[in-house]
């Protein structure tokens, strides 16, 4: 996961979150860079989807980590002060939301609408690691895995 910093002095930001087996993106606009902020909006995402773990960056907007470990029964992981490249998914994805928004955009003026068509445009994307297979399709495919192995049990 990540943030994405609009234009300052804006405050505004938006936190990405990426699922690592299918790059499905999950991203949310805040007002606000607070760690108290962002990691409760990490937990209002990820509650129901029981990760085993997180890695981040080591920005301050993550100081929280522990109520996220707390809350999220999960390890949270910080990637190298200065190695993106151990986050590349994140990276990526980030990369495509610039397309969207470009550097300088302030976050605060984008409706939650516009970043919905973002985020929905950039998961049904198809994907070359996916042979060609949108993170959307992997995500569902992904479900109807894990309910059939459900009803084995």
């Amino acid at each position: 996961m990540d943030t994405i910093w609009g234009r300052r002095p804006s405050t505004s930001c938006l936190v990405t979150i990426i699922e690592r087996k299918t790059r499905y993106l999950y991203a949310v606009k805040l007002r606000t860079r607070k760690s108290k902020d962002v990691c409760g909006a990490i937990i209002k995402i990820l509650k129901d989807m029981s990760p085993k773990s997180i890695t981040m960056d080591r920005g301050k907007e993550f100081s929280m980590f522990m109520l996220l470990e707390e809350e999220l029964c999960c390890d949270v992981y910080f990637s190298d002060l200065g190695c993106p490249y151990q986050r590349g998914s994140i990276e990526n994805v980030n990369g495509l939301l610039r397309q969207y928004f470009p550097k300088g955009t302030d976050f605060a003026y984008i409706t939650n609408k516009q970043l919905a068509q973002a985020i929905k445009e950039i998961n049904e994307r198809p994907r070359m690691i996916f042979e060609y297979v949108s993170s959307q399709d992997m995500l569902a495919t992904e479900r109807q895995s894990f309910l059939d192995s459900q009803t084995k049990l």
